[in-house]
């Protein structure tokens, strides 16, 4: 199972979020994405950048959700990206390539908060 997105780009400086959209039922859980920033150099050299699938957090509607679930890299039905620096004006982010890896010596599962209590885990809602 692959661990890791690695984007190799050339940016301007500005700063991106790279969302993950997993598809889901027509309720409260409609629009959902996991998103993780992706932050430029700028300039003429091309950047490579590994985010590990573990990072990424649950938004809805453009808020981050108090409650984090883990990301189910099996039900990611689109990439995107969005110019997140609130400065108007021309932007430029050239993509090379959008690929996945598996790193062995990751080993973490969930980057964010998750509380354990005897059988039972806080901080994730399993329906």
């Amino acid at each position: 199972m692959y661990n890791h997105l690695v984007i190799k780009c050339r940016g301007d400086g500005r700063s991106y979020m790279l969302n993950l959209h997993t598809p889901g039922d027509f309720d409260v859980t409609w629009g959902d994405m996991f998103t993780y920033a992706l932050y430029t150099r700028g300039g003429p050299y091309w950047q490579i950048t590994k985010i590990p699938f573990s990072k990424f957090f649950l938004q809805s509607k453009g808020r981050i959700q108090d409650i984090q679930n883990p990301l189910d890299t099996d039900r990611i039905s689109s990439i995107g990206l969005s110019l997140v620096d609130q400065n108007n004006g021309p932007f430029q982010l050239e993509l090379d390539y959008i690929g996945i890896e598996y790193d062995p010596n990751h080993t973490e599962e969930f980057a964010y908060e998750m509380y354990l209590f005897e059988n039972e885990v806080r901080g994730i809602v399993n329906w």
